[in-house]
C-alpha cells in the first residue's frame, strides 16, 4: 500500500516462510528511508543492500568517508555516488565488489548493512544517491531530524528536517 507518504509491503523468504519482513519506505528527494521489522524463528544474519554502482573494466570503486555524518558509508564510480547510513538496529555496514548484479556492467560496488537477528528487530536505514563528483553535503546526509522507536508498541516516529512527521506502526 501507499498511504501518508509511506510505501508498505510484506515479504517472506521463499525458502523459509517463517522469516518475515514488514517493509516501509519513506521516499526522499534523493533517496529513501527504510523502516523495517524483521521476524525470524531462529538466529539469522539479515543483510540489506543499497543499489549497485556499475564499474567499467579496470575501474575500482572509491570508498569515501564523511566527517559530516557518523556511520555514513559512501561509494563513488566517478559519475555517481551512493550513501548508506544505518540509523537504528544494524550491527555493521560494509562495501563489497561483486559480479553479475548490475545490468550495465558485470562488476559493481555495493554497500550493505548486516544484523544478526535473534527473534525480531526493527531496522532503519537511509539510502541516498546523487550524480556527479561533488560530495554529499551535511544537509543531504541528514534529512532526519529525530527518530523515536518504541519496541513495545512496534511504532517508529520519524521527524524529517522539513518538519514532516511520519509514523510507521507494525
Amino acid at each position: 500500500s501507499f498511504e501518508d507518504g509511506i510505501y508498505r509491503r510484506d515479504a517472506e523468504l521463499e525458502t523459509n516462510r517463517n522469516i518475515r519482513y514488514h517493509l516501509a519506505d519513506i521516499p526522499l528527494p534523493n533517496g529513501v528511508l527504510r523502516v523495517d521489522k524483521v521476524s525470524v524463528p531462529h538466529p539469522t544474519v539479515i543483510r540489506y543492500g543499497h543499489y549497485t554502482l556499475p564499474l567499467s573494466d579496470g575501474q575500482d570503486i572509491s570508498i569515501l568517508t564523511s566527517k559530516k555524518v557518523k556511520n555514513a558509508t559512501i561509494i563513488s564510480n566517478g559519475e555517481y555516488q551512493l550513501a548508506m547510513i544505518p540509523l537504528y538496529g544494524w550491527d555493521k555496514t560494509f562495501v563489497t565488489t561483486t559480479e553479475g548484479l548490475h545490468p550495465v556492467t558485470n562488476k559493481c560496488g555495493l554497500i550493505m548493512s548486516e544484523k544478526n537477528v535473534e527473534n525480531e528487530s526493527i531496522l532503519i536505514t537511509l539510502s541516498l544517491w546523487k550524480k556527479g563528483k561533488k560530495s554529499f553535503t551535511k544537509k543531504e546526509l541528514n534529512p532526519v531530524k529525530s527518530l523515536n522507536v518504541d519496541e513495545t508498541t512496534k511504532t517508529v516516529t520519524v521527524v524529517l528536517n522539513d518538519k514532516t512527521t511520519k509514523v510507521v506502526k507494525f
